[in-house]
């Protein structure tokens, strides 16, 4: 196990290819910027899709249903984060 306050987790082995690609596509988000006079800020909106594929042949993975069902699954949690972050922040 991890030491204390790390975090570990296990991955079922049908899962690791969807975190794999998930992982290596951290730069393939799609962004859209929020301006007022007091701030600015970007925000995901979601994945590059084609850019995700991209990177999946280049790991040597098949683009099937299931792998994308993963990835949609951890990029919908993500988006749920972080929105539920910036309603706490009072934005």
């Amino acid at each position: 196990m991890g030491e204390e306050g790390e975090n570990v987790f296990v991955v079922e082995a049908a899962n690791q290819d969807a975190l794999s690609l998930f992982i290596h596509s951290e730069t393939q988000w799609r962004y859209v910027s929020l301006t007022t006079l007091e701030r600015a800020e970007l925000i995901r909106t979601g994945l590059d899709y084609a850019a995700v594929e991209a990177a999946a042949h280049g790991l040597g993975l098949e683009w099937s249903e299931g792998l994308v069902s993963g990835i949609r699954t951890m990029e919908r949690e993500t988006l749920k984060i972080e929105a539920e972050q910036r309603r706490t922040r009072g934005r």
